[in-house]
């Protein structure tokens, strides 16, 4: 058993700490596999947290004296709900590396059973092994955030179930939907990064500084002291230069309403309970004019906005994407463009990004 620091606890900055807790909390497991997902692994003055895909790691500037596994989510409500300036921290061991941590702040104080010096595979990430961080190249960060909407959800689709980084370009697509974001520098060759991780870093984004890759795993640093990380997916990512050069010959073209981006987010605020991946309205147009419909999965509720379009469209046309994605394209461009069979729709906006979508079928 190894116990860092004084036995009898470490009094901290409460602040401190619970705002570390904070970057780490989007990467703890909701309904972990392994136990020691849904913990928060303390290692004196290092803090990791990892959802089996995902993995986050933070450094402290005070050591917390603590080596041990705690609960995540019951540690980071207590500390985040707590109006004390400092908390004080004593771990009791117990038997086979099992104990408890005792958190007390002003008047409250809190008690978990921790396991003692083991972490687990908390213990087993690869941070250690990061070498010269290099600058994230522009436009990387805007990429992955717009593509990886795209990326499949089927476990079973291998590496479409991650966003593909290499060369001047970075793309998702599960097989119907394809995006592609164009870069200005060559950043080496092609990796496929998890979703999870692509996803993870929309809460990191515009903190993100750096990045490091091996030939198994990349890494991104936040701030000073975040390090954020996963195994790269295995597999080859399907060529989609081919389905593009179709988009060069759409010629008809749709521009969308005002009060578009509006109905847009009261449709995203709907669906505030489904993850953020899962997240989808279908948008139609058809000679009634344009409708955004939205509902979850067990139709406890349904949401249906129509907007006047200005012009009569004939065969109707429909397909689904996630709310923001298209809020965020139509603050780039507000035309949208289909083939003359109305198989495929498609954005091109001036910063380099292309969705290309098959139509949905319409009664």
């Amino acid at each position: 058993m190894c116990l860092y620091g004084n036995r009898e606890g470490a009094t901290m900055n409460r602040k401190l700490l619970s705002d570390a807790l904070q970057k780490l909390y989007p990467t703890v497991a909701t309904s972990p596999i392994v136990a020691e997902m849904g913990d928060f692994r303390f290692a004196d003055d290092v803090i990791r947290a990892s959802d089996g895909v995902t993995m986050v790691q933070v450094s402290l500037d005070e050591p917390t004296g603590l080596d041990c596994l705690v609960p995540a989510g019951k540690l980071y409500k207590l500390l985040s709900s707590l109006k004390t300036e400092d908390v004080k921290l004593t771990l009791k061991p117990g038997e086979d590396n099992q104990g408890r941590l005792t958190v007390s702040g002003g008047r409250s104080r809190g008690s978990y059973a921790v396991t003692i010096g083991d972490g687990g595979v908390l213990d087993a990430l690869g941070f250690d092994g990061i070498g010269d961080w290099e600058p994230i190249p522009k436009g990387l960060l805007d990429g992955i955030e717009l593509c990886r909407f795209s990326a499949a959800r089927d476990a079973s689709r291998g590496p479409l179930c991650g966003v593909m980084l290499g060369g001047k370009r970075v793309v998702g697509s599960d097989g119907t939907r394809i995006s592609i974001f164009r870069l200005t520098k060559d950043i080496g060759e092609p990796i496929i990064i998890p979703a999870a991780l692509a996803s993870l870093l929309s809460h990191y984004k515009d903190r993100v500084t750096a990045w490091f890759r091996t030939e198994t795993a990349v890494y991104f640093k936040a701030d000073v002291n975040v390090y954020i990380g996963a195994n790269l997916l295995t597999g080859q990512y399907p060529d989609t230069e081919a389905f593009l050069e179709q988009a060069k010959e759409f010629k008809d073209t749709l521009a969308f309403p005002d009060g578009t981006a509006d109905a847009l987010r009261v449709h995203r605020a709907q669906q505030a309970d489904v993850s953020d991946e899962g997240r989808e309205v279908l948008v139609k147009f058809d000679g009634k004019g344009m409708t955004i419909h939205s509902e979850d999965e067990g139709r406890t509720y349904e949401l249906t906005d129509t907007l006047d379009l200005g012009k009569t469209v004939g065969k109707a046309l429909a397909y689904k994407i996630h709310p923001m994605v298209l809020a965020d394209i139509l603050g780039r461009t507000n035309e949208m463009k289909y083939d003359d069979k109305k198989k495929f729709i498609c954005f091109k906006t001036k910063e380099g990004f292309t969705h290309l979508a098959v139509v949905e079928r319409v009664a």
